[in-house]
């Protein structure tokens, strides 16, 4: 009894053996076949990275600088547009509104616009994803109508400058691989981007990019810092027309709904303000993009530094 125990215990650690031997055997062969497997698939994604390489302009996932507008500004532009909002539902006598397009910030925008690369106005959003929209009222009073939409054309030009710059400063930051930052640098880092994009041949998309904004950049090199010039002036205006509403409004349909036309008035005066000091800001980091001009402006040689309602409508962006 005893021999048939031990028989069948050799019998079984036998078995053990032979299945822990069998099991080795099998792990062996799906090494080597993993083995095998990640030999092919490295090669191939060296041969991928290669082919990426030679078709490709070099990028960086650098984080880059995200500039924003103050919060003044912010407020001002969202109390205007909700003060507009407001007189055209309630005011229902008022003529159809206007609305700002990227060519009314000057004539040489006209050449930027409806290009998506380029024009920030289409679709705008702010921060929280929600429309940003470029309208104004009308009263059918020329320095009125002017006035409330030269704080639009505000809007638009501070809106249009914060999108232009922060987009050079991410391409720049790409193709660079430094921090890029929105000072005095900006044009040199977006020229030596452009440069370095056009000269691997990789990235058409990417330097054509660059190219059209250095160029928007040069336009608002001339238009933001005369438009701060100018704020100070807008606003005594603003201030003229806000006082005189009582007795311009009169006797006219709107009359009854004095209260909403001259908050209107109010909050252009404040975004336009809140613009003046922004744009004054911006200058600095755009100065060097419009080294090319050469001249200043008519509109701000300007001895008196007085602005009557007569000259509001010529103060709108007239072509350089």
């Amino acid at each position: 009894m005893v021999v048939v125990n031990v028989a069948i215990a050799h019998r079984g650690e036998r078995c053990r053996c032979q299945r822990r031997c069998s099991w080795h055997w099998l792990e062996a062969q799906v090494r080597r076949v993993l083995c095998l497997v990640c030999l092919v698939l490295s090669a191939c994604s060296a041969s991928q990275a290669l082919e990426i390489a030679a078709n490709t302009l070099p990028t960086h996932s650098l984080e880059h600088e995200v500039m924003k507008l103050p919060a003044d500004l912010v407020q001002a532009n969202f109390d205007l547009s909700v003060v507009t909002h407001k007189l055209i539902a309630d005011v229902t006598e008022l003529p159809a509104p206007g609305s700002v397009t990227l060519a009314d910030l000057g004539a040489d925008m006209s050449r930027f616009q409806g290009d998506p690369e380029t024009d920030f106005l289409i679709n705008a959003k702010d921060e929280e994803g929600r429309a940003v929209e470029f309208v104004y009222a009308r009263f059918g009073i020329a320095e009125y109508d002017m006035f409330l939409k030269q704080a639009v054309v505000a809007k638009a030009l501070s809106y249009q400058t914060l999108r232009t710059v922060n987009r050079m400063i991410a391409l720049s930051s790409q193709v660079l691989g430094e921090r890029v930052v929105a000072n005095a640098q900006l044009s040199a880092n977006v020229t030596r981007a452009l440069q370095r994009a056009t000269a691997s041949g990789a990235n058409a998309q990417l330097a054509d990019e660059l190219k059209k904004l250095r160029a928007l950049g040069k336009s608002l090199a001339v238009l933001v810092p005369r438009f701060a010039e100018q704020a100070a002036r807008l606003t005594s205006a603003g201030v003229s027309l806000t006082t005189s509403a009582s007795g311009a409004f009169a006797t006219s349909r709107f009359a009854l709904h004095l209260p909403t036309v001259v908050a209107s008035l109010e909050s252009s005066l404040n975004a336009i303000k809140a613009s003046g000091s922004w744009t004054l800001q911006m200058s600095i980091s755009l100065r060097a993009f419009g080294r090319a001009y050469g001249g200043r402006h008519p509109e701000l040689d300007r001895d008196d530094g007085r602005l009557d309602r007569a000259e509001l409508a010529a103060m709108l962006f007239d072509p350089v």
